[in-house]
């Protein structure tokens, strides 16, 4: 497509029709440098490649919490902020009544906000690495105060942290290290033409109450515009917030030069971007986040690394091999100290520990209190009873009852994961019906051979923590998971079809049974061993196939009243 195009011909659109050809144009035509009618590799993707394949010292950019603000007005009166949507990786709206946060879910998005989020980019200031320690020395910059910005839209927002941000239980969502992202939009009435603007501070600063929950701001987007487009700017907003929160964009956005680098980052998103024809699905759908989300890595390598820029159609297959794993995360990563990974685990975990606990104390939390309680409890004894039948009651109901309880509460204190849920499981069941039978073909104390497995295994654990041995997690793949459960399977399986076999064994199912013959029995009664006081009693059945069938049974220590001898052993007859 060409600007000759559209003027070549008279189309009957008229100078209007004209007009709004030459703006689409304008707006439209850098996206259509990934077509098939340019070359391979546009020039964002090469803008892209060089911003992303710099090599540079410094550390990975931080997590981005990303919020959305808007100026609306509150039972008909004064206008004032309210928040309205956050991110971290998916969308949160606030739900009508503005009382609880919806789950998390894939943000949807308009294609005509994201063309307006690039025209707004072009427009609009673009204030990179700016330093300001506050947020009134922020708005009172020149860049935004020729428009009227020092009126009550901005300066309502309160410089201090307050209480309920120190309080905010979303905290534990967020790493350590996490930064905040604000987007405020918003229809006024002193303005006659949008107002945008986008900053990257030099270095993240707390902004006072800006931000729900107390983490520094290192991005600002501001839009503010006449009356009666409050929709779009709402649309506006959740696209800059969307961006943030992708993990390409938010680098470029962290390494970006100028407003040219922008652009093409949100080009980048534009070519990744899917759309959805209207009227085949309903908008109000809120999609599910992925089980397991494809990794970000092969759209950044394609422009870190040597490989071909393609555009979206044009990567070939791979076969179904899709991302996920466990990631590249703090908690996996080798210190090479001793036990390093301990003490950052402590660090990490130490703000939070006693919240963990007290938080149970509400009447939402009673009903995961009760299901842990039962699901710990009814597991205890299905498994306790299996133990019992494994290991000759040498461990039973009582004892898983005890180690249940004793190593459940030592680690939710020290481990710091009360709704963890600890108990024997399958392959311990499995593990300790083994172990039993070894000890005793072998003449071993299974209890004491038992004991020293648990001092051995807990020895070793504590190596393992010493030397951040769990870092290795991270190669563990859902294959390792899944081949142990298919042991686990077969071999329930195998002692299903074992204890049917050996019941088959001692029971053999007698082919020549007759219901006829039920009543034909009759009882003898032989006198008692006057020596050991064993009384002998024989009943026999009728004959079945030519032979006859005698049970025998042994009491001791019985009366010898022949009388009530005789009604004991006749009572007792098969």
């Amino acid at each position: 497509m060409s600007t000759e195009n559209v003027e070549g011909k008279p189309n009957n659109l008229g100078e209007r029709g004209r007009a709004w050809s030459y703006t689409f144009l304008r707006v439209v035509q850098p996206v259509f440098n990934h077509s098939i009618f340019t070359s391979a590799v546009s020039p964002a993707a090469e803008r892209i490649r060089f911003i992303l394949g710099e090599e540079d010292d410094s550390p990975a950019p931080p997590q981005l919490f990303t919020e959305l603000d808007e100026l609306l007005a509150v039972d008909g009166q004064e206008m004032e902020w309210k928040e309205t949507a956050r991110w971290i990786k998916f969308e949160e709206k606030v739900e009508q009544g503005g009382e609880r946060w919806s789950k998390p879910h894939v943000a949807t998005l308009s294609l005509h906000s994201l063309f307006e989020l690039r025209t707004c980019m072009e427009k609009g200031s673009i204030m990179l690495d700016r330093e300001a320690a506050s947020l009134p020395q922020l708005v009172g910059s020149p860049a935004m105060t020729h428009r009227n910005l020092t009126s009550s839209s901005l300066n309502d927002i309160s410089d201090k942290p307050e209480k309920d941000q120190l309080k905010n239980k979303f905290m534990k969502k967020l790493p350590r290290d996490a930064e905040a992202s604000n987007v405020l939009v918003g229809e006024v009435d002193f303005l006659d033409s949008p107002f945008i603007a986008f900053v990257r501070l030099q270095q993240a600063v707390m902004l006072g109450a800006l931000t729900e929950v107390p983490v520094p701001t290192r991005f600002l987007f501001i839009l503010l515009g006449p009356k009666g487009k409050a929709k779009s700017y709402h649309e506006i907003g959740r696209a800059i917030a969307t961006l943030m929160s992708d993990e390409v964009f938010h680098d470029i956005a962290y390494k970006a030069k100028d407003r040219h680098d922008l652009i093409a980052g949100i080009d980048e998103f534009l070519d990744e971007v899917i759309v959805l024809p209207p009227g085949e699905w309903d908008p109000a759908i809120r999609i599910e986040p992925p089980k397991s989300l494809p990794s970000s890595d092969k759209r950044k390598n394609m422009y870190s690394g040597g490989e071909n820029v393609q555009m979206n159609g044009d990567t070939p297959h791979d076969g179904g091999h899709g991302g996920g794993g466990h990631g590249d995360c703090e908690e996996l990563q080798r210190t090479g100290r001793f036990c390093g990974g301990l003490i950052k685990d402590i660090k990490r975990k130490a703000p939070f520990f006693a919240s963990d606990f007290y938080d149970a104390l509400n009447i939402q939390a009673l009903s995961a209190i009760l299901f842990i309680y039962l699901a710990t409890v009814t597991n205890a004894i299905t498994f306790g009873g299996l133990l019992g039948d494994a290991t000759e009651n040498m461990q039973g109901v009582l004892e898983s009852f005890l180690g249940t309880a004793v190593s459940g509460a030592i680690f939710c204190l020290f481990a710091g994961q009360p709704l963890t849920i600890l108990s024997s499981t399958g392959p311990v069941l499995v593990f300790e019906r083994l172990l039993f039978n070894f000890s005793k073909d072998n003449n071993f104390d299974y209890l004491e051979f038992r004991l020293w497995i648990g001092l051995w295994s807990a020895f070793l654990c504590l190596i393992l923590v010493a030397t951040d041995a769990s870092f290795l997690v991270q190669y563990f793949t859902r294959f390792t998971e899944e081949g142990f459960s298919s042991l686990i399977s077969f071999i329930f399986i195998y002692d299903a079809f074992k204890k049917m076999i050996k019941l088959a064994d001692h029971y053999p199912i007698n082919s020549n049974f007759k219901v006829g013959y039920n009543t034909h029995f009759s009882c003898a009664c032989v006198p008692p061993d006057p020596g050991e006081g064993i009384v002998l009693t024989v009943c026999a059945g009728p004959v079945f196939g030519g032979r006859r069938r005698l049970h025998a049974r042994k009491f001791s220590n019985c009366c010898h009243d022949p009388q009530e001898l005789g009604l004991l052993l006749c009572s007792l007859r098969s």
